[in-house]
């Protein structure tokens, strides 16, 4: 067995039916960010990713959930070379009508059509849409799919907001009591399962977060700690995640959180830029002990 499984982590695409297309949110105020599809065509085209054994998707592949924009992302992945060996899970984009700031006529009818809309896409160009499951990607390595959104919701206004529901962590827990002796175990989902404190905040970045913001983008409570405790208990080794846009890695009650920024979002800094994703190795030490290694890549495309 080799002894490094190598996972490239990409995170909030925002793939669109045309790269002039802009994306609904702005990189900056007044600057709505356009060429999402070069950039990701030409992220796959970097030694980091075509060297990975798989590539993982952490939610808001497309930016409006359209069909046109899922089909994008399959012929890249294809014309990469690459569409067998990556996987998803859907973000708030992908499933809900962010197009519309109210949609508040008829919920249940919009939510369902969201949801029946998604089915559709995935079902066309070849991805699963049915949560929670589980990817073997080596028999000493398994891989969990969470979906942590709503299922569509009234419109932009509470678009971001996160929600795993009891049903599906239930189904997880099975699924992790199934898969109970494969050592290393990775849950992947769009929603952050635990946002740093405020506290935390200030003394990372100057600033913390309003509460409006914490509301709109992170998992309920409830959700976070059975989420937590779950993992815990099934030795989880790592969770990761996308949504906030944010390059985050932490502890929490002994799990290791691992957010990723916007993979076709260019980071600057001063007059450089650069886009940038995660790559961890998970490395078999010996004959019972493994250690996971995170790479933060950066490329500077054309």
């Amino acid at each position: 067995m080799n002894t490094h499984f190598r996972i490239a982590h990409l995170s909030d695409l925002h793939l669109t039916e045309k790269d002039s297309d802009r994306r609904l949110e702005p990189k900056l105020p007044g600057n709505r960010l356009q060429g999402m599809n070069k950039s990701f065509a030409e992220l796959l085209n970097s030694d980091k990713i075509r060297n990975s054994d798989i590539i993982l998707v952490t939610g808001d592949v497309t930016d409006k959930g359209e069909l046109p924009a899922w089909k994008n992302f399959d012929k890249i992945l294809r014309e990469a070379g690459v569409r067998d060996r990556t996987h998803i899970v859907i973000g708030n984009h992908d499933i809900c009508g962010v197009d519309a700031f109210f949609r508040l006529s008829d919920r249940r009818r919009l939510r369902a059509f969201d949801v029946s809309r998604l089915k559709r896409s995935l079902s066309e160009i070849g991805f699963r849409h049915d949560y929670p499951w589980v990817e073997i990607l080596r028999e000493d390595i398994a891989l969990f799919g969470i979906d942590s959104n709503n299922a569509g919701n009234a419109g932009s206004h509470d678009n971001a907001i996160g929600r795993i529901g009891k049903f599906q962590l239930e189904a997880l827990a099975r699924l992790l009591r199934k898969h109970r002796d494969i050592p290393i175990k990775i849950v992947a989902l769009h929603h952050s399962p635990n946002m740093p404190e405020r506290a935390t905040q200030v003394r990372r970045k100057g600033t913390a977060d309003p509460e409006w913001v914490r509301y709109t983008h992170e998992i309920p409570q409830e959700d976070r700690w059975a989420l937590r405790y779950m993992a815990l208990t099934h030795g989880v080794r790592l969770m990761v995640h996308g949504h906030l846009h944010e390059d985050e890695d932490r502890r929490v009650n002994g799990i290791r959180i691992i957010g990723a920024p916007s993979s076709t979002q260019p980071v600057t800094e001063g007059a450089r830029f650069f886009f940038q994703f995660n790559r961890y190795d998970v490395v078999k030490t010996d004959a019972n002990s493994y250690r996971i290694n995170r790479e933060v890549c950066r490329v500077n495309l054309t």
